[in-house]
């Protein structure tokens, strides 16, 4: 289980419904060594980030296999989201090199 104590300046911004932008993420990944990792990675991505499923499903697609430059998508997520998402796919790491970035 785990516990947020937010900042008092996030709680006012709550308190006075000033919205807080989402922040920038770069998803990072390789291809899997198992082809059943990537539905399933394509399917989390499209349930946690809420982008189309066909646009999470072509990025999966697509991912290089050499380490030298992986796949690359940007996504505006918020640190809640983004923090799921990562603990989502952790299950998959082994099959799926994956990495969440900030930016």
């Amino acid at each position: 289980m785990t516990i947020f104590l937010p900042a008092i300046q996030s709680l006012q911004k709550i308190e006075w419904g000033i919205p807080t932008p989402p922040r920038q993420w770069q998803l990072q990944a390789l291809k899997p060594l198992n082809t059943g990792a990537t539905y399933d990675a394509g399917n989390t991505l499209e349930n946690i980030s809420g982008c189309e499923l066909s646009e999470a499903r072509a990025f999966m697609d697509r991912l290089p296999e050499n380490s030298d430059a992986p796949g690359l998508m940007e996504l505006s997520l918020y640190d809640h989201q983004a923090a799921h998402l990562l603990r989502k796919l952790r299950k998959l790491r082994k099959l799926l090199p994956i990495q969440l970035i900030p930016f």
